[in-house]
C-alpha cells in the first residue's frame, strides 16, 4: 500500500487537479496524509492563480475514507465545514504498515513525536526527508507555493521504506530508502 504525503495546498485547485489525476490513476491502494493549510492562502502567502477553497474541499472530499488530516496554521473551523473528513486537531495519529505514524503541520511546538517510526509535517514549504534516531521524518514541501532548491511544487509518495520526492509533473526528484543514516535533500 502507498502513501501520498502532500502539505499546504492553500487553496490551489490547479495544483490539487494534478494530484487528483494522479490519484484517479492509481492501481494499487493507497492512504492520504495532509499535513495542514490545506484551503485559505495566508497573509502572508501569494494567492495561488486558481484559486478555489471551495473546490479544493470537493475533489479532497472524493478521498475522505482514505485521509489522515490535520490542522494547519492558516486552517480554520470554516474550513471544516466543507470537508467530509476532520482536520481540526493539531495532529493525527494513525497506524501504516504496522508501524506508528504521526501528522502534524509543524508549526506547533508541544505535539509529542517521540515513539513514532514516521513522522509528517509540512509548514516550511521545503521538502525534508530525515531520519532522526528511529524515526524517518518527512517534509513533503508545498504543491502550490514552493521554497527551497525545487521552483516546482512538490509532494512525496512511500511505499515499503523507500520515500519518493516528486515535482507536480510527477517527476522523480529524489529517492530515498530507510537506511539508517541521515539524509536531507
Amino acid at each position: 500500500m502507498k502513501l501520498y504525503v502532500f502539505s499546504d495546498i492553500h487553496g490551489d485547485k490547479d495544483a490539487l487537479d494534478h494530484i487528483d489525476q494522479l490519484l484517479q490513476e492509481e492501481k494499487t491502494t493507497f492512504q492520504i496524509v495532509l499535513c495542514g493549510d490545506l484551503m485559505y492562502h495566508g497573509p502572508r502567502n501569494p494567492l495561488p492563480q486558481k484559486y478555489d477553497p471551495a473546490q479544493v474541499a470537493e475533489i479532497l472530499n472524493k478521498y475522505k475514507s482514505v485521509i489522515h488530516a490535520c490542522r494547519g496554521n492558516c486552517d480554520s473551523e470554516v474550513d471544516q465545514m466543507l470537508l467530509d473528513f476532520p482536520m481540526m486537531d493539531d495532529y493525527c495519529e494513525f497506524q501504516w504498515h504496522n508501524t506508528s505514524c504521526i501528522a502534524t503541520h509543524g508549526h506547533l511546538d508541544h505535539v509529542n513525536l517521540e515513539n513514532h517510526r514516521w513522522i509528517f509535517s509540512g509548514h516550511t514549504h521545503v521538502p525534508l526527508c530525515q531520519i532522526k534516531g528511529e524515526s524517518f521524518w518527512v517534509n513533503p514541501g508545498s504543491i502550490s507555493l514552493p521554497k527551497g532548491k525545487y521552483a516546482v511544487g512538490t509532494y512525496a509518495v512511500i511505499e515499503d521504506f523507500r520515500v519518493e520526492l516528486r515535482s507536480m509533473d510527477h517527476e522523480l526528484l529524489e529517492s530515498y530508502e530507510w537506511g539508517g543514516t541521515v539524509v536531507d535533500l
